[in-house]
Protein backbone atom coordinates (compact mmCIF):
# COMPACT_ATOMS: atom_id res chain seq x y z
CA UNK A 1 0.00 0.00 0.00
CA UNK A 2 1.54 3.32 -1.10
CA UNK A 3 0.24 6.79 0.50
CA UNK A 4 2.14 9.78 -0.22
CA UNK A 5 5.07 8.18 -0.76
CA UNK A 6 5.05 6.12 2.47
CA UNK A 7 4.11 2.56 2.87
CA UNK A 8 3.30 0.87 6.30
CA UNK A 9 2.44 -2.64 6.64
CA UNK A 10 2.12 -4.98 9.63
CA UNK A 11 6.27 -5.73 9.42
CA UNK A 12 7.11 -3.70 6.72
CA UNK A 13 7.91 -0.25 6.70
CA UNK A 14 9.32 2.02 3.80
CA UNK A 15 9.54 6.12 3.43
CA UNK A 16 10.40 8.20 0.35
CA UNK A 17 13.83 8.55 0.45
CA UNK A 18 13.76 4.25 -0.55
CA UNK A 19 14.80 3.23 2.68
CA UNK A 20 13.39 -0.24 4.19
CA UNK A 21 12.87 -2.32 7.04
CA UNK A 22 11.05 -5.61 7.26
CA UNK A 23 10.74 -7.82 10.21
CA UNK A 24 11.02 -11.01 9.62
CA UNK A 25 10.92 -12.92 12.48
CA UNK A 26 9.13 -12.94 15.04
CA UNK A 27 6.00 -13.30 13.12
CA UNK A 28 3.24 -11.62 14.22
CA UNK A 29 1.44 -13.03 16.76
CA UNK A 30 4.46 -15.20 18.03
CA UNK A 31 4.37 -16.50 21.86
CA UNK A 32 8.23 -16.06 22.77
CA UNK A 33 10.06 -16.88 25.78
CA UNK A 34 13.58 -14.95 26.67
CA UNK A 35 15.75 -15.02 25.44
CA UNK A 36 14.53 -14.46 21.49
CA UNK A 37 16.01 -13.73 18.24
CA UNK A 38 14.68 -10.96 15.93
CA UNK A 39 15.75 -11.14 12.65
CA UNK A 40 15.25 -7.92 10.07
CA UNK A 41 16.00 -6.85 6.52
CA UNK A 42 16.60 -3.42 5.78
CA UNK A 43 17.78 -1.65 2.67
CA UNK A 44 20.38 -0.07 3.57
CA UNK A 45 23.69 -1.94 5.41
CA UNK A 46 23.08 -2.13 9.23
CA UNK A 47 26.34 -1.58 11.32
CA UNK A 48 27.73 1.05 14.26
CA UNK A 49 26.87 3.97 14.15
CA UNK A 50 30.43 4.66 15.03
CA UNK A 51 31.35 3.72 11.65
CA UNK A 52 29.27 5.99 9.94
CA UNK A 53 26.66 3.27 9.26
CA UNK A 54 22.59 2.75 9.71
CA UNK A 55 21.48 0.77 12.68
CA UNK A 56 17.75 0.21 14.26
CA UNK A 57 16.36 0.89 17.52
CA UNK A 58 13.65 -1.70 18.92
CA UNK A 59 11.43 -1.37 21.91
CA UNK A 60 8.44 -2.57 23.15
CA UNK A 61 4.98 -1.13 23.29
CA UNK A 62 4.91 2.99 24.18
CA UNK A 63 8.62 2.52 25.98
CA UNK A 64 10.20 4.30 22.95
CA UNK A 65 13.08 5.38 25.48
CA UNK A 66 14.09 1.75 26.67
CA UNK A 67 15.35 0.63 23.28
CA UNK A 68 18.49 -1.95 21.95
CA UNK A 69 20.16 -0.56 19.70
CA UNK A 70 20.88 -3.35 16.69
CA UNK A 71 23.90 -2.70 14.11
CA UNK A 72 22.84 -6.27 12.57
CA UNK A 73 20.09 -8.09 10.91
CA UNK A 74 19.63 -10.34 13.50
CA UNK A 75 20.01 -9.96 17.32
CA UNK A 76 19.42 -11.95 20.36
CA UNK A 77 16.51 -10.28 22.56
CA UNK A 78 17.61 -11.02 26.59
CA UNK A 79 15.43 -8.33 27.81
CA UNK A 80 11.63 -7.53 26.99
CA UNK A 81 8.76 -7.12 29.42
CA UNK A 82 6.38 -9.92 30.42
CA UNK A 83 3.40 -9.76 28.35
CA UNK A 84 1.13 -8.59 24.90
CA UNK A 85 3.25 -5.91 23.17
CA UNK A 86 3.89 -4.40 20.17
CA UNK A 87 7.02 -4.98 19.37
CA UNK A 88 8.70 -1.93 16.81
CA UNK A 89 11.84 -1.80 15.07
CA UNK A 90 12.82 2.35 13.97
CA UNK A 91 15.34 2.52 11.18
CA UNK A 92 18.13 4.86 12.59
CA UNK A 93 20.65 7.38 11.10
CA UNK A 94 24.29 7.18 12.38
CA UNK A 95 23.59 9.92 14.70
CA UNK A 96 20.26 8.18 15.62
CA UNK A 97 17.74 10.29 14.34
CA UNK A 98 15.04 8.96 13.05
CA UNK A 99 14.93 7.99 9.46
CA UNK A 100 11.08 7.71 9.42
CA UNK A 101 10.73 4.18 8.65
CA UNK A 102 9.34 1.94 11.44
CA UNK A 103 7.90 -1.57 11.42
CA UNK A 104 5.93 -3.19 13.68
CA UNK A 105 4.41 -6.73 15.28
CA UNK A 106 2.52 -7.94 18.09
CA UNK A 107 4.06 -10.49 19.95
CA UNK A 108 3.40 -12.06 23.45
CA UNK A 109 6.75 -12.66 25.64
CA UNK A 110 6.52 -15.53 28.74
CA UNK A 111 8.53 -15.94 31.53
CA UNK A 112 11.06 -18.95 31.18
CA UNK A 113 10.12 -21.57 33.28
Amino acid sequence: MSVIGLCVSLATACGGSGETIEILQPPSGAELVLPFEVTLEASVPLGSPADGLHHAHIWFGDDFAAYLVVESTTVEVATAPIGAYEMHVSLRNPDHSATGVEASVPIVVRAAN
